[in-house]
């Protein structure tokens, strides 16, 4: 995404209740500093108290019960993705080379959004690869937080009364 993750969530936390979880998939300890060069060894996107790292330190089962307390999942295309789905946690999924239509949410629903850019060169993600970019990761990298978090608001936000049925 365009702007450091770090940054990116201060925006999103700030006015809202600031607790939140996260994992890294790299699970490797070493994270990008803020500045964009070279590393840190903690990671600069815990950016609130309320917040919890537990980067390596869940099994499947034990991410799987914690997914299930989520009011909503800001994920990319990978497994807990499904598993959000699975459970019926709402998702905001972020997908770059891949094809959301073969490797989204599923069953498609309501509950589950998916950011992405459509260009000519997207999905370049085909048949278990990725033959590399030509375009600079242009299809991960024109994604903005404020498109992410408008989508996150809007699964978040109450359904009006007017608009419910029964």
């Amino acid at each position: 995404m365009g702007s450091r993750p770090s940054t990116s969530l201060r925006a999103c936390f700030r006015g809202n209740d600031g607790r939140g979880i996260f994992t890294d998939p790299c699970e490797s300890g070493d994270y990008p500093r803020e500045n964009g060069g070279g590393h840190d060894n903690e990671p600069n996107w815990a950016i609130s108290p309320a917040m919890v790292n537990l980067t390596g330190k869940l099994n499947l089962e034990e991410l799987a019960g914690v997914m299930s307390e989520l009011k909503l999942l800001i994920c990319n295309d990978g497994g807990p993705l499904h598993m959000a789905a699975a459970l019926g946690v709402k998702t905001v999924s972020i997908f770059g080379p891949v094809d959301e239509v073969v490797y989204g949410p599923y069953p498609p629903d309501v509950k589950h959004v998916v950011v992405k850019k459509d260009l000519p060169c997207r999905p370049c993600y085909k048949d278990f690869r990725f033959a590399g970019c030509s375009n600079n990761r242009k299809c991960l990298q024109d994604i903005t937080v404020g498109e992410v978090f408008e989508q996150v608001k809007g699964l978040l936000s109450p359904v009006p009364e007017s608009a419910k049925g029964g």
